[in-house]
């Protein structure tokens, strides 16, 4: 928790600023500043101007960007006769090619460097999701690539706000930032400066030498730029800088530049540490002898120490002044180390920093087409309003010839009075018109189909989409530029959750488009991962798709059983997908049912059967096995009566055998039993 309040003394000047205490303004004695932060503040006062002076061509190409897309190309310095028709070529390129960039959202995936990481890569890719959403990115970032598509360069600043404990995205205009000259991108710069204009009475308000501040000019060529559409009202003007004290007293501010520099400030200091021996008792120093103990000042002996140098700003220095007048200086609290800017770039070349918007290549043709345009108007006007040609002896006055249709002129005297006809317009006059415009569709590389126009020879839905993926290669490389933009907010953003999200988050998250399911809740900290995670762009997940192509993949997908019904609609993205799928959970809650029932019954049925065959064997089997029985005992009892007769035989023929023993044989000797 030390750490947390001490990261709390940095706060941006440039953002998030709250009004403090107004008494304090009043205040303009001499700021308390010695001669070390004078010198300092001299010091960034040439490096900011140093920045300013090479930043000047690039800041009159952007303003004269600007001129060109709002319509302003003529200096209205034209004759009253001439007509200055303005054909505005570059707005609608600049209009037709941010939705293309913007319409989707870009999905963006942490994916882990540490096999650690990889279970909990799931909450560091919703977190990154929730950022995006807290800070309204799908609204921002139109305005962003609509700014990089005019003046060529745009910037967002990412930076922790220890009041609300979040991650903040800040747009700040071209204007205001100025990079190290002589780099080609951010992460060779050693120095930026970020310089806006803030009212006083906010800076007396936020630093404590904030009183001393005083107000001072500054000159913006874009406000000269836009002055017809942000000029205010006097009243507003003075309103701004007015604050009413408790005292009744009425404080008339001005506004003074508020300067905030982010160096990678590589000044060393000496650190040291006692020297301790393996029981870690304090070896003490001993004189060339080796024999006494060398003392200090206050007579003990003397501990050995170990001595090095390691830089004084570890992740780089932040240095906060106005008019002269030093309001901060502090080490950079962010671990990552880089600025805190994330540079939206259109189309540049190698080592050059700022970049030309579309403007800056379509100037010369769109100025051609109005000039040929404003020739054939003023060619109409004549046609319909010829040359007058009157003798002097005709009798008709100069001021009875005008331009009025239908009007009578009467003379008195038998001079001429006639009109000459025009001559015709030239065929090439509508030739080159149409060139021109063919010109600056290849030039802007927004060709007719990419605008909603059907291909004349070309009829098949699948033709039509291959020539629209073919027409969109310019536009896709810059959404390479722009994504490349997004990984790099991606991974500052990652290592601010890392660094201060200590403690468990819970959180919500929408999905991507928002259409299915209910918001899902999240529990992540960033002290969870070990190592930052690789910040990834899902490839073609920005650019728009034909909705019919894409919804035919999806059928296909769906019928070869590679997606299932939530995936179908998520990829759709069909209106009222969470009501479709409602209902088609309840259909099939009731089909599931009915079948259950019907397969009960089936069953029920299919036992009964089996049951009525069982009882039918077993009245078979009953009746058999009587059958049987009584054929057996009908052969037992003929068995027994045989056996009984013979039996009966047996004894008789028994009988009379064992009486003719006794009586001997008839008709034969005597004899006796002995």
């Amino acid at each position: 928790m030390a750490t947390k309040q001490k990261d709390t003394e940095f706060k941006s000047a440039l953002s998030g600023i709250s009004i403090g205490n107004l008494q304090a303004a009043m205040e303009k004695g001499e700021a308390p500043q010695t001669d070390k932060d004078k010198e300092l503040i001299e010091s960034c006062d040439r490096l900011y101007s140093f920045a300013k002076r090479h930043k000047e061509i690039p800041m009159e190409r952007a303003k004269d960007n600007y001129l060109l897309y709002a319509g302003k190309q003529h200096d209205y310095r034209q004759p009253t006769f001439k007509t200055v028709p303005v054909t505005n070529i570059i707005y609608s390129t600049v209009e037709y090619m941010v939705p293309l960039m913007t319409e989707n959202r870009p999905i963006i995936r942490a994916l882990p460097t540490d096999p650690e990481d990889v279970p909990i890569s799931k909450g560091a890719t919703k977190a990154l999701e929730y950022v995006w959403e807290d800070n309204d990115m799908d609204y921002q970032l139109p305005f962003i690539m609509r700014n990089v598509a005019i003046s060529g360069d745009d910037f967002l600043k990412v930076y922790w706000d220890f009041e609300s404990e979040s991650v903040v995205y800040d747009p700040v205009d071209m204007e205001y930032f100025y990079p190290e000259p002589y780099v080609s991108s951010m992460g060779s710069m050693k120095y930026c400066i970020h310089a806006e204009p803030r009212p006083i009475y906010e800076i007396a308000g936020m630093f404590p030498n904030g009183k001393y501040v005083k107000p001072e000019s500054f000159h913006s060529p874009m406000a000269d730029a836009m002055s017809d559409e942000t000029s205010e009202p006097k009243e507003a003007v003075e309103a701004e800088g007015e604050a009413v004290m408790k005292t009744g007293e009425v404080l008339h501010l001005n506004r003074a530049l508020v300067k905030e520099i982010w160096i990678d400030d590589k000044t060393l200091v000496e650190k040291s540490k006692d020297i301790t021996d393996e029981q870690g008792q304090p070896v003490f120093e001993f004189d060339e002898k080796k024999e006494e103990y060398i003392l200090d000042k206050d007579g003990n002996p003397k501990v050995r120490k170990f001595y090095w140098k390691e830089r004084k700003y570890k992740y780089g220095r932040i240095i906060i002044w106005a008019n002269s007048i030093k309001l901060l200086d502090v080490a950079y609290p962010y671990k990552h180390g880089k600025p805190p800017f994330i540079h939206f770039y259109n189309t540049r070349v190698r080592r050059s920093f700022w970049s030309n918007g579309e403007p800056f290549h379509l100037k010369a043709i769109q100025t051609q087409l109005n000039k040929r345009k404003a020739q054939i108007d003023f060619i109409a006007d004549l046609s319909g309003n010829s040359i007058w040609i009157a003798d002097i002896e005709s009798g008709v006055r100069k001021n009875q010839l005008t331009n009025r249709p239908g009007m009578i002129v009467w003379k008195r005297a038998a001079g001429d009075v006639r009109r000459e006809p025009p001559p015709p317009i030239p065929e090439y006059f509508f030739r080159t018109i149409d060139d021109l415009k063919s010109e600056g569709e290849v030039m802007s590389g927004l060709m007719g189909v990419l605008m909603g126009e059907k291909p004349v020879s070309v009829t098949a839905g699948t033709a039509i989409s291959e020539l629209i993926e073919r027409a969109s290669i310019r536009v896709r490389e810059k959404v390479k530029y722009m994504e490349n933009s997004l990984v790099r907010l991606g991974k500052i953003t990652m290592s601010l959750i890392r660094q201060y999200w200590d403690e468990p988050k819970q959180f919500m998250v929408f999905g991507q488009t928002g259409t299915l399911g209910e918001p899902e809740t999240i529990e992540f900290s960033g002290r969870s991962l070990r190592s930052d995670p690789n910040i990834k762009i899902v490839s073609g997940s920005t650019m728009p798709v034909s909705k019919t192509n894409k919804f035919e993949q999806a059928i296909v997908m769906f019928r070869e059983q590679l997606i299932d019904r939530e995936a179908f609609f998520e990829y759709t993205e069909f209106p009222g997908a969470e009501e479709v799928l409602a209902r088609l959970g309840q259909r099939d809650q009731q089909q599931q049912q009915a079948e259950q029932e019907a397969q009960k019954m089936e069953e029920k049925k299919s036992l009964m059967n089996y049951l009525a065959r069982v009882q039918s064997a077993k009245i078979g089997a009953d009746s058999k096995l009587q059958g049987s029985q009584s054929s057996d005992m009908s052969k037992l009892r003929g068995i027994q009566l045989q056996n009984e007769g013979k039996l009966q035989v047996g004894a008789q023929q028994g009988m009379m055998d064992f009486n003719s023993l006794l009586t001997g044989p008839p008709d034969q000797g005597t004899g006796s039993i002995r």
